[in-house]
């Protein structure tokens, strides 16, 4: 039941954040967004397997960030990618979470690597944290290769530069 209110919480802050958008009111909408990503990550700890949790949770973390975007608030778009990220790998790396879940994590990492690739690479530093990042994602892909052979599920995209 707790997992039924956190997707009909998401389905309304999803539709409030839409809504503000259409009204041009981005601070508002910014708001709905991140009340989105919060009700996506708990249904991602109620490991919701009939649901689209992580697609949910990484769409919900796009739109915020480009509503940050839109409002001049770079950092914070970038911010908001970087959790997404970090919790994604969490959930993958966790060998007690379903493998559905971990599979579907691994799914939409790409998602969130792309947006944080495209900042980091604009400096020399960063570029190195890009590559770093792009061969963590291989090596999950990799390693998850064998959790999803046992668990008959086909097998993540592969992991681009």
């Amino acid at each position: 039941m707790l997992a039924d209110d956190n997707l009909n919480r998401w389905r309304d802050a999803q539709k409030a954040a839409r809504s503000a958008i259409e009204s041009q009111d981005l601070a508002r909408a910014a708001e709905h967004f991140l009340d989105a990503v919060g009700e996506a990550e708990q249904l991602l700890l109620h490991r919701a397997e009939d649901l689209p949790t992580p697609r949910m949770y990484i769409s919900s973390c796009n739109c915020l960030a480009e509503t940050y975007r839109q409002l001049g608030r770079e950092e914070l778009a970038f911010h908001a990618m970087r959790q997404a990220h970090k919790r994604l790998i969490q959930i993958i790396r966790d060998a007690a979470l379903p493998p559905v879940l971990r599979h579907e994590c691994l799914r939409e990492l790409n998602h969130c690597l792309i947006p944080i690739i495209g900042v980091l690479r604009q400096t020399p530093e960063g570029a190195v944290e890009a590559q770093r990042l792009l061969n963590e994602a291989k090596c999950l892909a990799h390693n998850c290769f064998q959790f999803t052979r046992a668990a008959k599920l086909s097998p993540p995209k592969n992991i681009r530069h």
